[in-house]
């Protein structure tokens, strides 16, 4: 796997706003066992703003909100199983998602942080394995690449921090996700 990513900051910490822009290129190649994949290359764009509307009310040194989309690719993790019985009508493809994400982020003064992020993904292809178990002689496998589906979830965060060098943290992620394989069943079972 193989990528390039440009990146562009704007603003500072002490900015109302603040935020980044960037392009990452990803590329696959897989080879061994008798295969010889090698992906397309996938350009994603993202960004991110950061909007700090409010600093030092007390006790708080600042409240942060974030947002922010794009397009992200990954090597599917069942591809490290493809082998050379794996039939592959199409040019590998990574895994590509349309992602956006809302957050907020409240910082203290006594060193405490606490955030909240919510994310929604939404796959635009994703690999899937059709087997065909009818002959357990010849059993058969192809890889295809046009799942869709979707992941939408929150993770909390409670951190705080100790001089320089310690700091700990609690985290909680919520997690649903939902795949659909558009191809039809062959036979009951299947």
């Amino acid at each position: 796997n193989t990528a390039a990513f440009a990146l562009w900051n704007y603003g500072t910490d002490e900015s109302l706003l603040s935020g980044e822009l960037g392009l990452r290129a990803e590329h696959a190649l897989l080879t061994g066992d008798g295969i010889d994949l090698n992906s397309r290359v996938d350009v994603n764009p993202r960004a991110t703003v950061h909007v700090t509307p409010w600093r030092d009310l007390g006790e708080i040194s600042k409240v942060t909100f974030t947002a922010g989309a794009g397009l992200f690719s990954a090597i599917p993790f069942d591809a490290v199983m493809v082998s050379e019985d794996v039939i592959i009508n199409d040019k590998l493809k990574m895994d590509r998602v349309l992602f956006g994400v809302l957050g907020s982020e409240i910082e203290m003064k006594n060193n405490w942080k606490f955030s909240v992020e919510g994310y929604y993904k939404h796959y635009l292809n994703r690999l899937y394995v059709i087997n065909d178990m009818r002959n357990p002689l010849d059993v058969t496998a192809e890889a295809v690449m046009d799942g869709k589906g979707y992941t939408a979830g929150f993770d909390l965060m409670a951190q705080k921090s100790i001089g320089e060098k310690w700091n700990g943290y609690l985290t909680y992620s919520f997690i649903y996700a939902k795949y659909k394989n558009p191809r039809k069943a062959e036979y009951p079972d299947q």
